[in-house]
């Protein structure tokens, strides 16, 4: 399988043949400059690296705004919009929102990014001073990049022009037209080629201060497992919505035939990349270290929220490289006085989310036997027993009170506690004033310039609990690197595969189901459901199991990214991404108006939203290019 892939690299694939030799790192005058050392080369390795997304980036990374976690008003901050103008329809052909095929509005030019790898690998050899493991190694790990480019590609765009070898310089106009590849082709390039690199990469980074983000046998293989559980996806396997759409040559490039086998090919990826993340260590057992006794509760919050913003935290098997946690300014809630002009606040999670989370008792809270799920919307007052989650003797909606510990750990609220970290010490919450247009009173939820979460929420879970103001109008934000795929990720993908490739679950499903359950403080799923669930049954059928598995996804990897692409996998997202967004009357000046649900936006995902359109220009500078359907 290694050669046959070898296609051509075509020119139009990128804006024009005149950009084909910019691909130095910046600094470097020439390309064999690029090569006269293994320090050079090195730097050439980064620049490979340099293609990845910003994950952390809302104006880079569509998954925060396009699906229905979240929502910002755009007209009240400077962010670009792309992804709430991708969720309400607004995607187009000739202006490509995420552009990650070209580059631009946010996306990388990752077939940039793909000819770069290519280079590194024709020249490689020739740095004279390089150690042959260690240049075995780069080669390794350039090589899955490359993987990982095509995968980002196709889980956008669908199959794509798999591009293995640069184009000759001299090529002809014929040799650079190249067509798409199937979707089979393109799953089985991406995977044949981690089978071939991935034991060449470290188990495990030793120095992760100095090379946090490069690639790892667990991460190639969590990319492996990534793209199958892709390629078995309803989206890609058996989707009957492509069967007609071919090239001009009458070959079927997004359609096949439903092949039950991928589930279990998925299975088996998962177990093999999670065997190789527990043997390097990654493990779901973290304990915060709080400085102080604190109640359990308490400690457990921090445990989650340890999970996500932990610099090399183990549960985390891949981080991205770049770290950052200026990002947070969108996230975080005005505290106090002292955050009201640092804090934008914008990125809100919907209603739709808050009624995600579980109950107390580990179940959907519409199934839950014992919660008032008529009167979620009514206000409640905290007290002694609630107050390491609300503020006693204020006011807040019932929905934030007896939720599971992940709504508490990942989610801020008016009236909930907010725990922050300063001095190595956890200091005692403080409570979220949100409901207030103006900072008197001590509120301070939309005080400064209309930039507030319109939803009433905050994704708390992407704050670092060491971001704290230092001083009137700065905080000082603890950077940490996005989690790309983390151990609940595989534990949840090979639950999915294992109950999709059997005619009813195996207890191998309830097995890695629980363990992300129990990390999160929750009883097992079929003891939760047999004891507090009005539908007892759910767990024991495959469709039920498969409810469980998505609604656990959602939640376990909530504002992640993980649910944008899982219900696009799914082929959900005209249900999931279509409709009113929800959020509490945010802007209001008093309680009884703040707890008025509010329709703040309108939803909108068509059939042809499933995928990217190719970037118009591609199409004409490339006629052996077909657009993807309805584009």
């Amino acid at each position: 399988m290694k050669n046959i892939y070898k296609i051509l690299f075509a020119l139009a694939l990128t804006c024009s043949a005149c950009d084909y030799l910019d691909l130095l790192p910046d600094n470097i005058a020439t390309l064999d400059d690029a090569f006269i050392n293994a320090y050079a080369a090195e730097e050439y390795l980064y620049t490979c690296y340099s293609y990845l997304p910003n994950y952390q980036n809302p104006n880079a990374n569509p998954t925060y705004l396009a699906s229905d976690e979240c929502w910002s008003e755009v007209s009240a901050n400077s962010m670009p919009g792309y992804g709430v103008t991708l969720s309400s329809g607004g995607q187009n052909v000739s202006d490509v929102l995420y552009n990650y095929w070209a580059g631009g509005n946010g996306g990388n030019a990752l077939y940039q990014g793909i000819r770069d790898c290519n280079t590194f690998l024709e020249k490689i050899e020739e740095v004279p001073d390089l150690e042959a493991a260690e240049m075995r190694q780069w080669k390794a790990e350039v090589e899955v990049l490359k993987a990982y480019y095509h995968f980002y590609l196709v889980r956008m765009y669908g199959a794509v022009s798999i591009v293995d070898e640069n184009l000759a310089i001299n090529s002809g106009p014929d040799e650079v037209a190249v067509k798409r590849n199937s979707i089979d082709e393109c799953f089985d390039y991406i995977t044949t080629k981690i089978d071939e690199q991935y034991e060449y990469l470290p188990l495990y980074i030793e120095e992760p201060g100095s090379y946090m983000g490069r690639l790892t046998q667990p991460i190639a293989l969590a990319i492996k497992a990534r793209a199958l559980i892709t390629a078995a996806s309803p989206l890609f396997n058996g989707n009957a919505d492509y069967a007609n759409f071919e090239d001009g040559d009458g070959n079927r490039i997004l359609y096949s035939e439903y092949d039950l086998e991928k589930w279990n090919t998925a299975a088996q990826a998962c177990k093999q990349a999670i065997d190789a993340a527990e043997l390097a260590g990654h493990t779901l057992d973290v304990s915060y270290a709080t400085g102080e006794s604190v109640a359990a509760e308490v400690q457990l919050q921090m445990n989650l929220r340890e999970r996500i913003v932990g610099r090399y935290d183990p549960t985390v098997i891949w981080g991205a490289r770049a770290m950052s946690g200026t990002p947070g300014k969108n996230f975080m809630a005005r505290l106090n006085e002292d955050y009201q002009y640092a804090i934008k606040a914008t990125i809100g999670p919907t209603i739709k989310m808050a009624e995600t989370f579980y109950s107390k008792n580990g179940v959907p809270i519409s199934e839950d036997n014992s919660y008032d799920y008529t009167g979620r919307y009514e206000m409640k007052e905290g007290d002694f027993f609630s107050a390491s989650y609300i503020e006693p003797g204020e006011n807040t909606a019932a929905l934030n009170f007896d939720r599971e510990p992940r709504f508490y750990a990942f989610m801020g609220f008016d009236r909930g506690a907010w725990y922050l970290q300063d001095n190595g010490l956890l200091s005692t919450p403080t409570y979220v004033h949100a409901k207030s247009a103006t900072a008197t009173n001590g509120e301070y939820g939309s005080f400064y310039g209309g930039d507030f979460s319109y939803t009433g929420y905050y994704p708390k879970k992407l704050v670092h609990y060491k971001s704290y103001s230092s001083g009137q109008g700065s905080v000082s934000w603890w950077n940490f690197p996005f989690p790309v795929i983390r151990l609940s990720d595989l534990y949840l993908y090979y639950a999915e595969a294992l109950n999709e490739y059997n005619s009813s679950p195996v207890p191998e499903v309830y097995e890695y189901v629980d363990k992300v359950r129990t990390a999160a403080g929750l009883d097992g799923v079929k003891n939760s459901w047999t004891t507090h669930s009005n539908n007892p049954t759910k767990p024991n059928t495959k469709a039920g199991m498969r409810s469980i598995i998505i609604q656990e996804r959602a939640i376990e990897l909530a504002f992640e990214g993980a649910r944008y692409w899982d219900v696009k996998r799914w082929k959900l997202a005209n249900q999931e991404f279509d409709g009113v967004v929800k959020g509490w009357s945010a802007s209001a000046t008093t309680e009884e108006e703040y707890y008025k649900l509010v329709n703040l936006d309108q939803m909108e995902h068509n059939l042809k939203d499933y995928l990217w359109p190719i970037p118009e220009y591609q199409l004409s500078v490339n006629p052996n290019l077909v657009q993807n359907p309805g584009w």
